[in-house]
């Protein structure tokens, strides 16, 4: 979500397959980002003040103008997104993501890894003929948890088909307050650690995450308040 927010800003086109959440959802995400509102003030009472809610229609305006191909069908087959994906890059699409691996319909004979696997094959494939990024989202194995160090790792991917060794970039998001017993602040540490890179460095990137504003940014930049504004 956030990735896709500061490329829309930027004035990049974007496709987007959403298999999980709805389109007003999203949009929901995305305003909280840019009008700095709680996201849980948009659903319960009172609801937003009077500041707020200029703000909130002044980020409804800009929205309205990103470039943004969005599918929020779910369950989609494999062949279905390579066929809709195609359609988006005609239509401009400069960058793909995909929300999430889990989500991708496919032959219910096969095992989860081998559906997955075939999935990821498929989507490597379809990067090569676009040419364009192809971005896929992927939940972890979930035996991380068992671990001491919840901190996830390369091979936490080895259940998940072969992004592990298809992936061009892996991205590993860390947030340590998840596992803590204790209130956390917000915003709150994190990381996103470039685990793999085929045409570059490896390195960690410490992050705060806003969890009322579902929304990352980097320790080291400098705001005023939780909104970019340039």
């Amino acid at each position: 979500d956030n990735m896709m927010y500061h490329m829309c800003r930027r004035g990049r086109s974007v496709g987007y397959f959403s298999l999980e959440m709805d389109s007003g959802e999203n949009d929901d995400r995305w305003i909280s980002m840019d009008s700095d509102v709680n996201t849980m003030k948009l659903y319960a009472e009172p609801g937003p003040d009077k500041t707020e809610w200029q703000r909130i229609i002044k980020s409804a305006e800009k929205q309205s103008d990103w470039r943004l191909f969005i599918d929020d069908t779910g369950g989609l087959k494999i062949g279905e997104i390579k066929r809709r994906a195609r359609q988006m890059v005609r239509a401009g699409a400069e960058i793909i993501f995909i929300d999430q691996l889990s989500k991708i319909g496919g032959k219910r004979n096969l095992s989860r890894f081998d559906r997955n696997s075939e999935h990821v094959e498929e989507l490597s494939f379809l990067k090569k003929e676009l040419r364009i990024p192809i971005v896929l989202l992927a939940q972890l194995n979930r035996k991380l948890e068992e671990r001491s160090s919840k901190k996830p790792i390369l091979s936490d991917l080895k259940n998940t088909g072969q992004l592990e060794e298809d992936a061009d970039i892996v991205l590993l998001g860390y947030r340590p307050g998840m596992y803590e017993e204790n209130e956390q602040p917000d915003p709150e540490p994190a990381e996103w650690e470039i685990a793999k890179n085929r045409q570059g460095a490896l390195r960690t990137i410490p992050m705060l995450f806003n969890r009322s504003r579902v929304k990352f940014w980097e320790q080291e930049r400098i705001h005023t308040n939780y909104q970019d504004r340039d």
